[in-house]
Protein backbone atom coordinates (compact mmCIF):
# COMPACT_ATOMS: atom_id res chain seq x y z
CA UNK A 1 0.00 0.00 0.00
CA UNK A 2 0.91 3.40 -0.68
CA UNK A 3 -0.14 7.01 0.18
CA UNK A 4 -0.69 9.08 -3.12
CA UNK A 5 1.59 11.45 -3.97
CA UNK A 6 1.81 15.34 -4.06
CA UNK A 7 5.32 15.54 -2.64
CA UNK A 8 8.74 16.20 -5.28
CA UNK A 9 9.60 12.93 -6.38
CA UNK A 10 12.93 11.50 -8.02
CA UNK A 11 14.07 9.92 -10.88
CA UNK A 12 15.96 6.54 -11.58
CA UNK A 13 17.12 8.03 -15.26
CA UNK A 14 18.81 11.10 -16.09
CA UNK A 15 17.20 13.13 -18.59
CA UNK A 16 18.08 16.37 -19.81
CA UNK A 17 16.44 18.45 -23.10
CA UNK A 18 18.68 20.99 -24.47
CA UNK A 19 18.06 22.92 -27.32
CA UNK A 20 20.56 24.79 -29.41
CA UNK A 21 19.84 26.69 -32.76
CA UNK A 22 21.96 29.90 -33.27
CA UNK A 23 22.24 33.10 -34.87
CA UNK A 24 24.26 35.82 -35.13
CA UNK A 25 24.66 39.00 -33.91
CA UNK A 26 27.60 41.73 -33.62
CA UNK A 27 29.49 42.42 -30.80
CA UNK A 28 33.16 41.84 -29.54
CA UNK A 29 32.34 38.29 -28.07
CA UNK A 30 29.88 35.62 -28.47
CA UNK A 31 27.45 34.41 -25.64
CA UNK A 32 25.87 31.51 -24.95
CA UNK A 33 22.82 32.05 -22.67
CA UNK A 34 19.39 30.07 -21.54
CA UNK A 35 16.50 29.11 -19.14
CA UNK A 36 16.66 26.28 -16.70
CA UNK A 37 13.32 24.71 -15.57
CA UNK A 38 12.57 21.43 -13.18
CA UNK A 39 10.71 18.65 -14.99
CA UNK A 40 7.28 20.43 -14.61
CA UNK A 41 8.34 23.99 -15.91
CA UNK A 42 9.45 26.38 -13.05
CA UNK A 43 12.07 27.88 -12.96
CA UNK A 44 15.02 27.04 -10.98
CA UNK A 45 16.86 29.91 -9.29
CA UNK A 46 21.08 29.90 -8.27
CA UNK A 47 21.48 27.19 -10.52
CA UNK A 48 25.38 27.20 -11.41
CA UNK A 49 26.56 27.35 -15.02
CA UNK A 50 30.15 26.82 -15.89
CA UNK A 51 31.03 27.01 -19.57
CA UNK A 52 34.55 25.48 -20.71
CA UNK A 53 36.27 26.21 -23.59
CA UNK A 54 37.85 22.77 -24.51
CA UNK A 55 40.91 23.90 -25.84
CA UNK A 56 42.69 26.08 -23.48
CA UNK A 57 39.98 24.90 -20.64
CA UNK A 58 39.46 28.11 -19.62
CA UNK A 59 35.92 28.26 -17.44
CA UNK A 60 33.64 31.21 -17.12
CA UNK A 61 30.83 30.44 -14.75
CA UNK A 62 27.31 32.15 -14.39
CA UNK A 63 24.23 31.75 -11.90
CA UNK A 64 20.63 31.36 -12.85
CA UNK A 65 18.26 34.96 -11.82
CA UNK A 66 14.85 35.11 -10.67
CA UNK A 67 13.51 34.19 -13.92
CA UNK A 68 15.85 31.53 -14.13
CA UNK A 69 17.84 32.72 -16.46
CA UNK A 70 21.39 33.11 -17.65
CA UNK A 71 24.18 34.59 -19.63
CA UNK A 72 27.85 33.82 -20.43
CA UNK A 73 28.64 36.36 -22.29
CA UNK A 74 32.46 37.72 -23.94
CA UNK A 75 33.89 34.25 -25.07
CA UNK A 76 36.17 33.69 -28.03
CA UNK A 77 34.75 31.99 -30.97
CA UNK A 78 35.45 28.17 -30.36
CA UNK A 79 34.13 24.96 -29.04
CA UNK A 80 32.83 24.40 -25.18
CA UNK A 81 31.34 21.79 -22.94
CA UNK A 82 28.96 23.88 -21.11
CA UNK A 83 27.80 21.76 -17.34
CA UNK A 84 24.70 23.33 -14.95
CA UNK A 85 23.96 22.14 -11.39
CA UNK A 86 21.39 22.96 -9.09
CA UNK A 87 20.86 21.61 -5.64
CA UNK A 88 18.64 18.60 -5.33
CA UNK A 89 18.45 17.94 -9.36
CA UNK A 90 20.68 15.85 -11.33
CA UNK A 91 23.91 17.31 -12.99
CA UNK A 92 22.98 18.42 -17.08
CA UNK A 93 26.33 18.28 -19.11
CA UNK A 94 26.37 19.18 -23.34
CA UNK A 95 29.77 19.07 -25.08
CA UNK A 96 31.14 19.83 -28.70
CA UNK A 97 29.06 23.31 -28.30
CA UNK A 98 30.47 25.45 -31.62
CA UNK A 99 30.08 29.17 -31.05
CA UNK A 100 30.86 31.50 -33.85
CA UNK A 101 32.41 34.67 -33.94
CA UNK A 102 30.02 37.19 -31.96
CA UNK A 103 27.15 34.35 -32.27
CA UNK A 104 24.62 33.64 -29.24
CA UNK A 105 23.85 30.20 -28.88
CA UNK A 106 20.31 30.02 -26.75
CA UNK A 107 20.84 27.07 -24.37
CA UNK A 108 17.84 25.68 -22.30
CA UNK A 109 17.61 23.05 -20.07
CA UNK A 110 14.98 21.11 -18.30
CA UNK A 111 16.51 19.21 -14.77
CA UNK A 112 15.73 16.12 -13.94
CA UNK A 113 15.28 15.50 -10.00
CA UNK A 114 18.16 14.03 -8.46
CA UNK A 115 19.19 9.90 -8.09
CA UNK A 116 18.45 8.96 -5.11
CA UNK A 117 21.43 7.44 -3.43
CA UNK A 118 19.95 5.51 -0.18
CA UNK A 119 15.97 4.97 1.02
CA UNK A 120 15.34 5.22 5.11
CA UNK A 121 13.49 2.02 6.02
CA UNK A 122 11.81 2.42 9.71
CA UNK A 123 8.70 1.06 11.71
CA UNK A 124 5.09 2.38 12.03
CA UNK A 125 2.64 1.38 14.49
CA UNK A 126 0.11 -0.36 11.86
CA UNK A 127 0.86 -4.20 12.29
CA UNK A 128 -0.19 -5.15 8.94
CA UNK A 129 1.00 -3.18 5.54
CA UNK A 130 3.83 -0.84 4.85
CA UNK A 131 3.37 2.76 3.28
CA UNK A 132 5.94 4.43 0.95
CA UNK A 133 6.84 7.78 0.14
CA UNK A 134 9.92 9.01 -2.06
CA UNK A 135 12.98 7.75 -0.78
CA UNK A 136 10.76 6.60 2.77
CA UNK A 137 9.62 3.01 3.64
CA UNK A 138 7.07 2.68 6.55
CA UNK A 139 7.01 -0.99 7.54
CA UNK A 140 4.66 -2.83 9.50
CA UNK A 141 6.59 -3.16 12.99
CA UNK A 142 5.76 -6.57 13.17
CA UNK A 143 7.92 -7.29 9.81
CA UNK A 144 10.59 -6.56 12.54
CA UNK A 145 10.12 -9.42 14.82
CA UNK A 146 11.39 -12.81 13.90
CA UNK A 147 9.70 -15.76 12.57
CA UNK A 148 9.33 -17.84 15.80
CA UNK A 149 7.97 -14.65 17.84
CA UNK A 150 5.12 -13.45 15.17
CA UNK A 151 4.08 -17.39 15.18
CA UNK A 152 4.12 -17.37 18.79
CA UNK A 153 1.64 -13.99 18.35
CA UNK A 154 0.02 -15.00 15.03
CA UNK A 155 -0.03 -18.73 14.90
CA UNK A 156 1.94 -20.48 12.08
CA UNK A 157 -0.37 -19.71 8.96
CA UNK A 158 -0.01 -15.75 10.10
CA UNK A 159 4.08 -15.95 11.44
CA UNK A 160 5.14 -17.58 8.33
CA UNK A 161 2.84 -15.88 5.69
CA UNK A 162 5.47 -14.29 2.50
CA UNK A 163 4.02 -11.34 3.56
CA UNK A 164 6.87 -10.59 5.67
CA UNK A 165 8.87 -11.61 3.14
CA UNK A 166 7.35 -9.40 0.86
CA UNK A 167 6.19 -6.63 1.67
CA UNK A 168 9.64 -4.68 1.78
CA UNK A 169 10.42 -4.96 -2.05
CA UNK A 170 6.67 -4.43 -3.26
CA UNK A 171 7.05 -0.92 -0.88
CA UNK A 172 10.67 0.11 -2.28
CA UNK A 173 9.08 -0.97 -6.00
CA UNK A 174 6.70 1.94 -5.12
CA UNK A 175 9.33 4.73 -5.44
CA UNK A 176 9.04 3.90 -9.45
CA UNK A 177 5.51 2.91 -9.56
CA UNK A 178 3.70 5.34 -7.64
CA UNK A 179 5.86 8.31 -7.28
CA UNK A 180 8.00 8.25 -10.15
CA UNK A 181 4.70 7.52 -11.80
CA UNK A 182 1.89 7.66 -10.47
CA UNK A 183 -1.72 7.06 -11.44
CA UNK A 184 -4.81 9.58 -13.04
CA UNK A 185 -7.81 8.43 -11.19
CA UNK A 186 -8.94 5.63 -8.75
CA UNK A 187 -9.76 3.34 -12.30
CA UNK A 188 -5.92 3.51 -12.80
CA UNK A 189 -4.47 2.63 -8.98
CA UNK A 190 -3.88 -0.99 -10.41
CA UNK A 191 -0.55 0.05 -12.08
CA UNK A 192 1.01 1.49 -9.00
CA UNK A 193 -0.07 -1.53 -6.92
CA UNK A 194 -0.28 -4.18 -9.25
CA UNK A 195 3.67 -3.40 -10.88
CA UNK A 196 4.53 -2.95 -7.37
CA UNK A 197 3.33 -6.27 -6.75
CA UNK A 198 5.46 -7.50 -10.27
CA UNK A 199 8.47 -5.76 -8.85
CA UNK A 200 8.10 -8.08 -5.93
CA UNK A 201 8.20 -10.84 -8.08
CA UNK A 202 11.39 -10.36 -9.53
CA UNK A 203 13.00 -9.94 -6.44
CA UNK A 204 12.15 -13.56 -5.58
CA UNK A 205 13.08 -14.67 -8.87
CA UNK A 206 16.79 -13.03 -8.15
CA UNK A 207 17.06 -14.03 -4.80
CA UNK A 208 15.31 -17.39 -4.33
CA UNK A 209 15.37 -18.61 -7.58
CA UNK A 210 12.24 -20.14 -9.74
CA UNK A 211 10.86 -22.47 -7.84
CA UNK A 212 9.79 -19.82 -4.89
CA UNK A 213 9.19 -17.27 -7.94
CA UNK A 214 6.44 -19.96 -9.30
CA UNK A 215 5.46 -20.63 -6.15
CA UNK A 216 4.80 -16.53 -5.78
CA UNK A 217 2.54 -16.70 -9.01
CA UNK A 218 0.53 -19.58 -7.74
CA UNK A 219 0.27 -17.81 -4.63
CA UNK A 220 -1.40 -14.77 -6.52
CA UNK A 221 -3.70 -16.71 -9.28
CA UNK A 222 -5.38 -18.51 -5.85
CA UNK A 223 -5.97 -15.25 -4.15
CA UNK A 224 -7.56 -14.36 -7.62
CA UNK A 225 -9.59 -17.25 -7.93
CA UNK A 226 -10.71 -18.44 -4.78
CA UNK A 227 -12.95 -17.59 -2.97
CA UNK A 228 -12.56 -16.56 1.22
CA UNK A 229 -13.98 -15.27 3.78
CA UNK A 230 -12.06 -11.90 3.56
CA UNK A 231 -14.23 -11.53 -0.21
CA UNK A 232 -17.93 -12.38 1.72
CA UNK A 233 -16.82 -16.10 0.31
CA UNK A 234 -17.04 -14.34 -3.67
CA UNK A 235 -14.45 -15.61 -6.26
CA UNK A 236 -12.34 -11.82 -6.84
CA UNK A 237 -12.20 -11.99 -10.02
CA UNK A 238 -16.14 -12.33 -11.00
CA UNK A 239 -16.77 -9.11 -8.62
CA UNK A 240 -15.38 -6.63 -11.60
CA UNK A 241 -12.30 -5.66 -13.21
CA UNK A 242 -9.27 -4.42 -12.05
CA UNK A 243 -10.19 -0.56 -13.09
CA UNK A 244 -13.02 -0.49 -10.67
CA UNK A 245 -9.92 -0.32 -7.96
CA UNK A 246 -11.17 0.08 -4.17
CA UNK A 247 -14.90 0.64 -5.21
CA UNK A 248 -15.32 -3.30 -5.96
CA UNK A 249 -15.37 -3.15 -2.24
CA UNK A 250 -19.02 -3.20 -0.38
CA UNK A 251 -21.05 -4.78 2.58
CA UNK A 252 -21.51 -7.63 0.07
CA UNK A 253 -18.36 -8.10 -1.56
CA UNK A 254 -15.87 -7.17 1.68
CA UNK A 255 -12.15 -5.94 0.91
CA UNK A 256 -12.27 -7.66 -2.33
CA UNK A 257 -10.31 -4.69 -4.24
CA UNK A 258 -7.26 -6.24 -2.24
CA UNK A 259 -7.63 -9.46 -4.00
CA UNK A 260 -8.07 -7.87 -7.47
CA UNK A 261 -5.94 -4.32 -7.79
CA UNK A 262 -2.50 -6.27 -5.97
CA UNK A 263 -2.28 -9.97 -7.28
CA UNK A 264 -4.61 -9.88 -10.94
CA UNK A 265 -2.94 -6.15 -11.36
CA UNK A 266 0.57 -8.20 -11.16
CA UNK A 267 -0.67 -10.78 -13.25
CA UNK A 268 -1.55 -8.32 -16.11
CA UNK A 269 2.21 -6.97 -16.23
CA UNK A 270 3.67 -10.57 -15.46
CA UNK A 271 2.09 -12.27 -18.38
CA UNK A 272 3.24 -9.38 -20.97
CA UNK A 273 6.58 -9.82 -19.67
CA UNK A 274 5.99 -13.70 -20.37
CA UNK A 275 4.01 -12.87 -24.04
CA UNK A 276 7.54 -10.82 -24.75
CA UNK A 277 10.37 -13.01 -23.71
CA UNK A 278 11.93 -14.36 -26.71
CA UNK A 279 14.08 -17.68 -25.26
CA UNK A 280 17.67 -17.19 -26.89
CA UNK A 281 17.40 -14.10 -28.11
CA UNK A 282 17.60 -11.18 -25.64
CA UNK A 283 15.20 -12.60 -22.73
CA UNK A 284 13.89 -9.88 -21.55
CA UNK A 285 15.15 -7.26 -23.56
CA UNK A 286 11.81 -6.08 -25.19
CA UNK A 287 10.11 -6.11 -21.97
CA UNK A 288 12.59 -4.05 -20.27
CA UNK A 289 12.41 -1.41 -23.34
CA UNK A 290 9.19 -1.04 -23.25
CA UNK A 291 8.89 -0.69 -19.03
CA UNK A 292 11.82 1.68 -19.39
CA UNK A 293 9.87 3.96 -21.94
CA UNK A 294 6.82 4.01 -20.31
CA UNK A 295 8.76 5.94 -17.61
CA UNK A 296 10.78 8.29 -19.40
CA UNK A 297 7.39 8.72 -21.50
CA UNK A 298 5.89 9.92 -18.24
CA UNK A 299 8.10 11.09 -15.87
CA UNK A 300 6.63 12.67 -12.80
CA UNK A 301 3.46 12.58 -14.33
CA UNK A 302 -0.06 11.00 -13.72
CA UNK A 303 -1.10 7.99 -16.15
CA UNK A 304 -4.16 6.49 -17.26
CA UNK A 305 -4.48 2.72 -18.42
CA UNK A 306 -5.17 3.81 -22.02
CA UNK A 307 -1.35 5.66 -21.65
CA UNK A 308 0.02 2.59 -20.80
CA UNK A 309 -1.77 0.72 -23.44
CA UNK A 310 -0.02 2.64 -26.26
CA UNK A 311 3.40 2.08 -24.80
CA UNK A 312 2.38 -2.13 -24.94
CA UNK A 313 1.24 -1.60 -28.88
CA UNK A 314 4.34 0.87 -29.61
CA UNK A 315 6.68 -2.38 -28.23
CA UNK A 316 4.52 -5.39 -28.81
CA UNK A 317 6.22 -8.44 -30.70
CA UNK A 318 4.29 -10.07 -33.47
CA UNK A 319 3.62 -12.80 -31.57
CA UNK A 320 0.98 -10.65 -29.84
CA UNK A 321 -0.56 -8.97 -32.76
CA UNK A 322 -3.06 -11.63 -32.30
CA UNK A 323 -6.27 -9.37 -33.66
CA UNK A 324 -3.87 -8.71 -36.92
CA UNK A 325 -4.22 -4.75 -36.25
CA UNK A 326 -1.22 -3.40 -34.22
CA UNK A 327 -3.48 -3.23 -31.08
CA UNK A 328 -3.91 -4.60 -28.28
CA UNK A 329 -7.51 -4.06 -27.58
CA UNK A 330 -7.70 -7.97 -27.28
CA UNK A 331 -5.56 -8.78 -24.32
CA UNK A 332 -6.78 -5.22 -22.27
CA UNK A 333 -10.21 -5.76 -22.85
CA UNK A 334 -9.91 -9.58 -21.12
CA UNK A 335 -7.62 -8.87 -18.79
CA UNK A 336 -8.15 -5.17 -17.60
CA UNK A 337 -11.60 -4.47 -18.25
CA UNK A 338 -12.72 -8.09 -18.42
CA UNK A 339 -13.30 -10.23 -15.79
CA UNK A 340 -13.64 -13.16 -17.83
CA UNK A 341 -11.09 -16.22 -16.31
CA UNK A 342 -9.86 -19.39 -18.56
CA UNK A 343 -9.25 -23.00 -17.61
CA UNK A 344 -6.97 -25.10 -19.62
CA UNK A 345 -6.50 -28.97 -20.02
CA UNK A 346 -3.76 -30.18 -22.14
CA UNK A 347 -2.97 -33.91 -22.67
CA UNK A 348 0.22 -35.06 -24.42
CA UNK A 349 2.30 -38.33 -26.00
CA UNK A 350 5.96 -38.68 -26.45
CA UNK A 351 6.64 -41.53 -28.92
CA UNK A 352 10.26 -43.29 -28.20
CA UNK A 353 11.71 -41.98 -31.55
CA UNK A 354 11.08 -38.47 -29.50
CA UNK A 355 7.67 -37.49 -31.23
CA UNK A 356 5.40 -35.10 -29.62
CA UNK A 357 1.92 -35.18 -29.89
CA UNK A 358 -0.97 -33.11 -27.87
CA UNK A 359 -3.76 -31.38 -27.31
CA UNK A 360 -4.81 -27.92 -25.65
CA UNK A 361 -8.42 -26.80 -24.55
CA UNK A 362 -9.65 -24.07 -23.83
CA UNK A 363 -12.82 -23.92 -21.82
CA UNK A 364 -14.84 -21.62 -19.83
CA UNK A 365 -14.43 -18.19 -21.69
CA UNK A 366 -17.01 -16.50 -24.33
CA UNK A 367 -16.70 -17.09 -27.89
CA UNK A 368 -14.21 -14.22 -28.45
CA UNK A 369 -11.95 -14.80 -25.74
CA UNK A 370 -8.29 -15.49 -27.11
CA UNK A 371 -5.09 -16.43 -25.61
CA UNK A 372 -1.46 -17.53 -26.84
CA UNK A 373 -0.91 -20.23 -24.46
CA UNK A 374 3.17 -21.32 -24.53
CA UNK A 375 4.60 -25.05 -24.35
CA UNK A 376 7.19 -26.32 -22.55
CA UNK A 377 9.10 -29.02 -22.60
CA UNK A 378 11.65 -30.69 -20.25
CA UNK A 379 14.42 -32.63 -21.28
CA UNK A 380 16.25 -32.85 -18.24
CA UNK A 381 17.38 -29.40 -17.60
CA UNK A 382 14.67 -27.44 -16.68
CA UNK A 383 11.74 -25.93 -18.62
CA UNK A 384 12.29 -25.14 -22.31
CA UNK A 385 9.46 -23.23 -24.28
CA UNK A 386 8.71 -25.12 -27.56
CA UNK A 387 6.57 -23.28 -28.98
CA UNK A 388 2.82 -21.31 -28.57
CA UNK A 389 -0.82 -21.79 -29.78
CA UNK A 390 -3.85 -19.29 -30.30
CA UNK A 391 -7.08 -20.32 -29.26
CA UNK A 392 -10.18 -18.75 -29.33
CA UNK A 393 -13.56 -19.29 -27.37
CA UNK A 394 -14.39 -22.90 -25.76
CA UNK A 395 -12.22 -24.36 -28.38
CA UNK A 396 -8.88 -26.73 -28.74
CA UNK A 397 -6.16 -26.61 -30.79
CA UNK A 398 -3.91 -30.34 -32.52
CA UNK A 399 0.28 -30.27 -31.99
CA UNK A 400 0.09 -33.24 -34.43
CA UNK A 401 4.08 -35.19 -34.68
CA UNK A 402 6.48 -32.95 -33.70
CA UNK A 403 9.98 -34.26 -34.15
CA UNK A 404 12.22 -33.59 -31.77
CA UNK A 405 16.09 -33.99 -31.69
CA UNK A 406 15.54 -36.27 -28.55
CA UNK A 407 12.94 -37.26 -26.29
CA UNK A 408 11.60 -34.54 -23.38
CA UNK A 409 11.01 -36.47 -19.62
CA UNK A 410 7.56 -34.56 -19.88
CA UNK A 411 5.64 -31.38 -21.04
CA UNK A 412 3.12 -28.54 -19.76
CA UNK A 413 1.53 -25.64 -20.80
CA UNK A 414 2.09 -22.50 -18.90
CA UNK A 415 4.84 -23.93 -17.11
CA UNK A 416 6.10 -20.61 -15.81
CA UNK A 417 2.66 -19.66 -14.38
CA UNK A 418 2.53 -17.63 -18.03
CA UNK A 419 -1.30 -17.41 -18.12
CA UNK A 420 -4.03 -16.90 -15.73
CA UNK A 421 -6.49 -19.00 -15.13
CA UNK A 422 -8.96 -20.83 -12.86
CA UNK A 423 -7.05 -24.23 -13.35
CA UNK A 424 -4.57 -25.42 -15.81
CA UNK A 425 -4.10 -29.63 -16.22
CA UNK A 426 -1.32 -30.78 -18.35
CA UNK A 427 -1.69 -35.08 -17.99
CA UNK A 428 0.69 -37.52 -20.11
CA UNK A 429 -1.53 -39.91 -22.05
CA UNK A 430 -0.78 -43.23 -23.22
Amino acid sequence: MKKRKRLVTFSLLIFVVATVPSFVVHGSGGRIEGKVTDPKGAVLVGAAITVTEEATKQSYTAVTDDQGRYKVEGLAAGTYTVAISAKGFNEGRRESVRLDYGAVVPLDWRLEVATVSRIAMTQQPAGFFGQAWPTLVFMPYTAFIDTTQRTQLMGIRGGTNNFWRYVAPHEIAHQWWGHVVGWDSYHDQWMSEGFAEFSASLYVQATRGNEKFLEFWEEQRKRIVEASPFTKDRKPYTVGPVTQGYRLNSGKTGGVARFLIYPKGAYILHMLRMLMYQQGKGGDANFRAMMQDFIQSHFNKDVSTEDFKTIVEKHMTPDMNLDKNGLMDWFFDEWVYGTEMPSYRFDYQIGSDGSFSGRITQSGVSDSFVMRVPVYLDFGKGWVKLGSASLVGNSSVDLSNIKLPMAPKRAAICALNDVLASSIQSKSVS
